[in-house]
């Protein structure tokens, strides 16, 4: 167990002045002013001296950083990583869009050797691959050359164990359901996204097992009063899982206040 005190912790009420915080492997088994609760013994302490502890970030969409790029080059994951948790980020799924299925692999394979000796940094959970069973209509910055349908030989050995944690891909598109049932079952999340979707076919895909939204409005048909299409089904369903980028620029600052207060509890 691991006592940590005399910290400011920050919640999602409200921040705690001189706070405390008990954990128990992977759990947080308390949470209040120093002194609400007793510190077993045996435990290992750790004085704060009065700095901010707060949760760490999970980062579900990261292309690369500090000028590398996890698709051109996977082998970077780990240096990225390595480097990220002074920002705060505990978590993250390292994302390689559309490419080849020789590059794919690799970026598996980076994934699922082990980390480095005397490796220090935050913790990638598995892939996010963004691609490549996407719409070529709505494959942005994309390789269209490597897009192609979701058949069952492309996916093999995709899971959790195999380093594939998140799949976006494009319900409509042919052997897209199918696929979305095989990942589904073997525990990987899959997400609805650069797509032309209908709203009757993005309710297809969430009966299928799809419950992720990547980037609500970018990259899927806009929101229209009489034809909702993805947008429209991502912020009606609760079995979904909304993403969407908050940087002022993918979407309008006004917007992305809209969708914070209308998800409620699905944020």
């Amino acid at each position: 167990m691991f006592y940590i005190h005399n910290a400011r912790v920050v919640t999602p009420e409200h921040t705690i002045e001189n706070g405390a915080v008990l954990t128990d492997g992977d759990k947080i088994r308390a949470v209040g002013p120093e002194g609400a609760f007793a510190c077993p013994e045996g435990t290992e302490e750790f004085d704060a001296k009065g700095k901010y502890l707060v949760p760490g970030l999970i980062e579900m969409q990261l292309n690369g950083g500090f000028g590398n790029d996890f698709t051109a080059d996977p082998e970077t994951i780990w240096t990225v990583a390595g480097d990220l948790a002074q920002f705060g980020i505990t978590t993250f799924l390292p994302t390689v869009i559309t490419s080849s299925i020789p590059n794919t692999a690799k970026a598996r394979k980076v994934i699922t050797e082990d980390k480095p000796s005397g490796y220090k940094g935050c913790n990638p959970l598995g892939l996010h691959l963004e691609g490549p069973f996407l719409n070529p209509e709505k494959k942005g910055a994309h390789n269209q050359d490597y897009i192609r349908t979701a058949r069952d030989e492309f996916i093999e050995g995709w899971s959790p164990e195999g380093g594939v944690r998140l799949v976006t891909l494009a319900p409509e598109m042919p052997d897209a359901l199918s696929a979305v049932k095989t990942l589904s079952k073997r525990g990987v999340v899959v997400s609805a996204g650069h797509t032309q979707a209908t709203y009757e076919e993005a309710m297809a895909g969430f009966d299928a097992g799809i419950t992720y939204g990547t980037h609500l409005f970018n990259a899927m048909p806009p929101l229209h009063h009489r034809k909702p299409g993805l947008p429209g089904a991502l912020l009606y369903d609760e079995r979904v899982t909304v993403g969407i980028i908050v940087d002022g620029v993918h979407v309008h600052p006004s917007l992305v206040k809209v969708v914070w207060e209308a998800l409620g509890p699905k944020r």
